[in-house]
This record gives structure tokens, sequence and C-alpha cells, in this order.
């Protein structure tokens, strides 16, 4: 049985790596030292590990991955939530190998893994203890599809939203249009926002590839879909974006400054890197769904606040949400009492206003195509308000 994984000198040959704050790194000694000793402990680590890289290999997660959680308590106590943590970082080794192979730089490994770290504390703030539990997304670190490149990450994958963007073949003029049979509500952002339909002023969506020209609902750059019709002629506006196109997703990851500078040259970085070591992997634009997004924000902070900076290098367009997904970021739990939420900064202080306004909250999507990337100018890339 291989427990290698469980060594003390394991862990401080990860650590390389991961460079974790001394109290999470104290919790993986506790709880390496508790599975060393116990041998049921090291053999069921021993499996979960081969069943989890093996469910990353088919992505097909199964329901034997772990064992029994109540037979785990009874042997690791608060130590519990480690033993997921442990086989996680098991992996280590294949994944600085691939690296390796693929020549990329070690530094980029050590930035993208600080996202163990964080998810670390992310489950001791919601549980009291300290363990893992995030393998869905910490999988892509591990398996080379997530990069750190500066302040931000990037995943290539498809373009998730249905949403159609051309460009003008001689101004460069933006325009996206929603996809057909899409409800939005009055204020025209999709219906249903925060589990809440509008039952009276919703409307539908239309679009249409006509032989000459497309015709379709627009999408202001500003988020928003406008009730009413735009006439695209097709020999004026060429598409460059849609439904499934490859693009690289933006994550932003928790802590650290997130400046306008420092977001710009992740973007240049992530040109930069792809075209170097993925260059079979093409890709329109960067895309990004969160709450940071949200165009309410133009309303609710400064405009030369880091967030209003950030939105206003995409195009933004509507997307379904619950105001839970900013609560979580910025007061560290879904569910807060706007009564008594803590207003010590603020961003806090003026959400908690706005809703006491009787508004929710939002996230929206955006998107930057490639070639404005490389472009970027201090008013970002809204070109006009189709």
């Amino acid at each position: 049985m291989q427990t290698g994984f469980l060594s003390e000198s394991y862990l401080q040959t990860a650590n390389e790596i991961l460079r974790l704050p001394p109290d999470i790194y104290g919790a993986y000694e506790t709880a390496m030292r508790l599975m060393r000793e116990n041998g049921k402990l090291a053999e069921w680590a021993v499996e979960s590990r081969g069943k989890l890289f093996r469910s990353w290999e088919t992505d097909e997660l199964t329901d034997d991955l772990w064992p029994e959680y109540e037979a785990l308590e009874h042997l690791l106590g608060e130590q519990t939530g480690m033993f997921y943590a442990v086989v996680l970082i098991s992996g280590l080794p294949d994944t600085i190998d691939d690296y390796r192979t693929k020549g990329l730089p070690p530094g980029i490994l050590t930035d993208t893994m600080e996202d163990v770290t964080v998810w670390i504390r992310d489950y001791r703030r919601r549980y009291g203890k300290w363990g893992f539990e995030n393998f869905d997304w910490l999988k892509l670190h591990f398996t080379g599809r997530l990069f750190r490149l500066g302040r931000l990450q990037f995943v290539h994958d498809p373009f998730g939203y249905k949403i159609h963007v051309f460009r003008h073949v001689r101004t460069g003029e933006v325009a996206a249009l929603s996809a057909a049979s899409i409800w939005y509500d009055r204020h025209g952002l999709i219906d249903g926002n925060n589990g809440m339909s509008d039952e009276e002023g919703r409307w539908e969506s239309s679009y249409e590839e006509r032989e000459r020209a497309i015709v379709g609902t627009p999408i202001s750059s500003g988020g928003y879909a406008r009730r009413e019709t735009l006439c695209l002629p097709k020999e004026e506006w060429k598409k460059v974006l849609a439904e499934n196109d490859p693009v690289l997703h933006v994550h932003i990851p928790e802590g650290g400054k997130m400046s306008h500078e420092l977001c710009r040259k992740s973007y240049k970085l992530a040109l930069e890197f792809y075209s170097a070591y993925f260059p079979e992997l093409e890709f329109k634009a960067f895309a990004c769904g969160s709450w940071l997004l949200s165009p309410q924000f133009r309303r609710l902070l400064p405009e030369s606040s880091n967030i209003v900076r950030f939105l206003n290098d995409f195009h933004l367009f509507p997307l379904k949400s619950m105001e839970e997904w900013t609560f979580s970021r910025v007061f560290g739990k879904r569910h807060i009492d706007p009564a008594t939420a803590p207003r010590d900064t603020a961003l806090r202080r003026a959400i908690l206003e706005f809703m006491a306004q009787g508004n929710r909250m939002i996230s929206a999507g955006g998107f930057i195509l490639r070639e404005e990337a490389r472009n970027l100018s201090d008013e970002g890339v809204r070109h006009g308000q189709h």
C-alpha cells in the first residue's frame, strides 16, 4: 500500500509549491500523522486517492468515492475535513510532472495552487473546522485546465451564454443580440433573478438570421436587453462570438489587491501565455460571469473604484442570478439581515443602503473580444449602446 503521500517529507516537499500558512500546514501535519498511525485511515486514503483521480480522468464521480463520513469522524474527530484535503494534495506530483512535460513556468503552478489555501480557509469559515470539499473547482487546477496569471485565473472552455456578438467590419463597433426565446423582465434583465418572476412585465426575445441581415433583440453594453428590434446588415457586420465558441473564462481569486492595472496586466499575460504554451487552443474572447460585473455598481460606487473600472472593461449582458452570490463574497455568508449586517467597508455600506431602498442585487456576464484585449484603453471597451 503506497502511503508516501502521508509522510512528513511529502508535506514538506509539497509545501514548496503550496506555500501553506503555518496554521493550515499544522492542520495537515496533524491529519497526516493520525492517518499514518491508523491502518484503516491509511487504507481509505489510498482507495479514495485512486478513485478521485480516476474520476477526474473520466469526469464521472462515483457514489463510493469516499468512506462514510461517520466512520471517518469516529477516527479523525475534529480533523475529519482534513482527510479530503490530504487526498487532494496527493495528486500534486502528477501536476508537477504535467507542467514539466509542457514546459510551463513553475512559478505559475505556485500561483495557481494558492487556491488550496483559499478554499481550506473558506471551509473553516463555514464549518468552524479545518477541511476541504470543493473538488469540482480544484480539479481544474490539478489537471492543468486553470492557470493563475497575475491577479486573475483563466480556464479555456466554451462560451456558455445565449448571446450573439457582432463587429462592424469598418468601424470595429460591437453589437450584441440575445438568442431567441429568452424571457426578460421589464428592466431588461433575465426573468427570474432572485427567484422572482415579473409575470406582468416580462417579454420574449427574438433572433433571426435572414438572407441579408441579422434581426433580433439588442443587448446594450451596459448589460440590459432592450425591448426593440435591431437590424444588422450582413455586409456590414461580422459575427465574432456565439454560444459554444472557445473563450478564456476569467475568474477572480480571493485575496490580494484587485487594481485595474493588475487585472489588465493579467489579460496581457494570458494572451502571451496561451500563445506560447497552448497555440492550438484558439479563443475568441475573455468571458466572465460574476457579481463583480453587476451594472448596479456603476450607481453604487465611484467611477474610480476598482470594481467599476474592472466591469467597464467588459461588454455586459444579463445573467440569471441570485443575490446570495454577492452576499457570499462581500459578507462571507449567503444569507444576511440588512439591518444587522456589518457596514465596516464602503462596499458593504453601499450595498446595504441600496437594499434599504427596496432593491435586490444581481450579477451579470461580460466579454472582452480577443482583439480588444490587446488594446484596452483607459475608457474600457464600451464602443456603443446597441
